[in-house]
């Protein structure tokens, strides 16, 4: 616990970039049986946000010092990227975007902020070697409740966007 607070509070300190500030998530704790008792075994599963200014590599490494840091006095700990995903980024005015922001406001009726987004998407895959213009965007339906507990959204939000998708291929793809 001790090794993951204290790189909490050091990736705190990472100034924020354009897609905003690097996040160190620790999404599951397992650890020990029973009650009164220093567990044999803890296990954490991490969730990191990069941000291209501080990139996964920069994370790794600190990670990697903090671990052997540890481990030179006395802890055992490993560690295992099971996910290495790069953050990306497109132009907030690319046409896919105007086209998103356009169709969106007829079923919002409001304008549809374009904003950045540390998380990572198939994006991180699909747009990889692409030039920094290529028109991509991660839109979809939701609430504020995407990733808690008990997520759900609207089911006219649902089919909404079953329209604006159809929509916006077709648009995209003519021009």
């Amino acid at each position: 616990m001790q090794l993951l607070n204290e790189a909490n509070t050091y990736f705190e300190t990472i100034p924020a970039g354009e897609m905003g500030p690097v996040r160190f998530n620790i999404d599951v704790l397992n650890g020990g049986s029973q009650i009164n008792s220093l567990p044999d075994l803890a296990t954490a599963l991490v969730n990191v946000r990069t941000i291209p200014e501080y990139d996964n590599n920069q994370v790794a490494k600190q990670i990697e010092t903090f671990v052997k840091s540890y481990n030179a006095n006395g802890a055992q700990i490993d560690t295992d990227i099971i996910m290495n995903e790069f953050p990306i980024a497109t132009s907030p005015s690319n046409q896919l975007v105007k086209i998103i922001q356009s169709l969106g406001k007829e079923y919002a009726g409001r304008d549809i902020v374009v904003a950045a987004s540390p998380g990572i998407t198939d994006a991180s895959n699909l747009a990889k070697d692409k030039p920094h213009d290529f028109p991509f965007a991660v839109y979809g339906p939701g609430d504020g409740s995407q990733h808690q507990v008990n997520e759900s959204l609207p089911k006219q939000m649902y089919l909404d966007f079953i329209e604006i998708y159809q929509k916006l291929f077709i648009e995209f793809l003519e021009k």
